[in-house]
């Protein structure tokens, strides 16, 4: 069956780079490749399942796989959060360059992120403006999420956590994404693994084309397709301009 799929997928692509054949957008066949990193995908208390700022469900997510990496082309890219309707004031995104081992190494980024007005997905663009080093190719990078409910007890403080990790696609695959469209692009991101693009393609599109049907449902196929569906109709951030803040000194 392996090996099935794989000659599917290497038979799409190669259509698709001769011009013979037009992929539509599918998360279908999106499937993890890469082991599994510990980290909190769904908001917990520091010390404990604390919900203190948030009234309900969902809770503050990651918007990522549930090996808690996401997979990225870009050397900035951007990372994913669903930020729930909360009494917080203040969130903090903390971005390290970590191992397994030490999950909470040197900190690249520390970050005030803008907690939207109602709960919708947040888009965090890592700094372009050389604030932190591009990250480099094959390396972990582990980032945390923290709702700061109360900032004088951080134990009521609402955290989630995941890996993002930089990789190289075999050149061919990488000039026909430079040339595709967004929508077939997203296909391919989606057959080799590539997350959080994916993601950020998808997003892109439907804050382009708000009510366009197809790419509604196309969004919670992908979202689905990594047991997110539930998130699929939350507004995205993005859309009216909220992102992140300024950086901590």
């Amino acid at each position: 069956m392996r090996a099935i799929h794989f000659f599917t997928v290497c038979l799409s692509i190669g259509l698709l780079l001769s011009g013979n054949l037009a992929l539509p957008i599918s998360a279908r066949e999106y499937q993890p490749t890469r082991r599994g990193l510990p980290g909190r995908r769904e908001g917990a208390g520091t010390r404990g399942p604390a919900q203190a700022c948030v009234a309900q469900k969902p809770t503050l997510t990651t918007i990522l796989p549930e090996t808690n990496l996401g997979l990225t082309t870009t050397d900035y890219p951007r990372l994913f959060v669903f930020m729930p309707q909360t009494s917080a004031k203040t969130a903090r995104l903390v971005l390290f360059a970590s191992s397994e081992a030490n999950p909470e190494g040197d900190v690249l980024y520390d970050t005030t992120l803008t907690i939207p007005p109602k709960a919708s997905i947040l888009s965090v663009q890592l700094p372009k403006d050389g604030t932190i080093p591009p990250l480099e190719i094959d390396k972990n990078y582990h980032w945390v999420v923290t709702l700061q409910c109360n900032p004088a007890d951080p134990v009521t403080d609402i955290y989630v956590s995941g890996w993002v990790r930089r990789v190289a696609l075999p050149a061919n695959l990488n000039t026909q994404l430079q040339a595709t469209s967004p929508r077939d692009r997203l296909q391919l991101y989606t057959q080799n693994d590539v997350w959080l693009d994916a993601v950020a393609t998808m997003s892109d599109l439907r804050c382009t084309d708000p009510t366009n049907p197809d790419l509604a449902a196309n969004w919670q196929e992908l979202l689905q397709s990594v047991n997110l569906g539930h998130l699929a109709k939350q507004p995205l951030a993005q859309c009216a301009g909220i992102t992140a803040s300024k950086a901590q000194p």
